[in-house]
């Protein structure tokens, strides 16, 4: 005769053999790899550090960087690193813009990727390339004049032919892949011989910021440090005397992450 605690048992006994597999497997984490960089915004050509770190992955796991490349998109083996958390320096890249992530490996088999970051990489470029894509006035092209007792290169003339604010748009650009610039700009009245008290006025206006406003004065050559927001870009130039006898020369370079300088 089965005494009746006998079934009881053999049931708590089955109940607890089919709770223990799901619960561990609830209690499972799943593995997880972290990338970070300290600025995704670098120089080309450059080395630049960047963060790892993971959680839940076997000790014989490794772990590896790769770059997005290509018009395909193909995710491209970057190098090896080293253990499961620290920190790398990932090799230069040319201008453009580069995503990146982290792949956690054990043999073969892929356990977990993570979140893709884009990287910047700015590049310097001659004035006379993004004035190509962005001139609205005056003439972009090579050329020196003589100011004062210099001979200044150039890559851009223009002439302010007003005498106040808003000016004369010499450029203007739908948007900009660059984050500064640097101007190096020459004032002259050309043969009309020195003109003291008579000034250039170059401003830049953006839509995320506030206008960036320049002086220069008949007879000088003057750098001017720009920064761009990203947006749409108007540069705008008038002269104290507004006639069209006072010539602005213009060269320099801009850092941006492609080649022609828009987004």
């Amino acid at each position: 005769m089965r005494r009746p605690g006998f079934s009881r048992v053999v049931i708590l006994v089955a109940m607890i053999s089919i709770w223990l597999p799901v619960a561990a497997a609830a209690g499972t984490s799943k593995p997880t790899v972290t990338l970070k960089f300290p600025s995704t915004h670098v120089s080309a050509g450059k080395p630049f550090p960047l963060a790892y770190s993971s959680s839940n992955l076997p000790k014989n796991a490794h772990l590896s960087l790769q770059i997005q490349v290509g018009t395909n998109h193909v995710w491209k083996g970057v190098e090896l690193l080293k253990g499961l958390s620290g920190t790398a320096v990932a090799p230069g890249v040319p201008v453009g813009v580069y995503p990146y992530h982290t792949v956690a490996w054990l043999g073969s088999r892929v356990l977990a990727i993570s979140t893709p970051i884009s990287v910047y990489s700015y590049g310097l470029l001659q004035f006379i390339t993004v004035c190509n894509v962005g001139v609205q006035a005056g003439n972009c092209g090579n050329g020196t004049t003589q100011v004062g007792t210099t001979i200044f290169t150039y890559q851009y003339d223009t002439w302010p032919g007003a005498n106040s604010f808003p000016g004369v748009n010499v450029i203007k650009l739908p948007n900009t892949s660059c984050r500064w610039a640097t101007w190096v700009v020459a004032a002259t009245s050309g043969g009309n011989g020195p003109q003291p008290g008579v000034t250039g006025t170059i401003q830049v206006v953006q839509s995320k910021s506030a206008p960036q406003t320049f002086v220069i004065n008949d007879g000088q050559i003057k750098q001017f440090n720009v920064f761009y927001d990203g947006g749409p870009l108007y540069v705008n130039e008038w002269s104290s005397v507004g006639n069209g006898n006072e010539y602005l020369y213009w060269n320099g370079s801009f850092s941006c992450y492609t080649l022609n300088g828009l987004r």
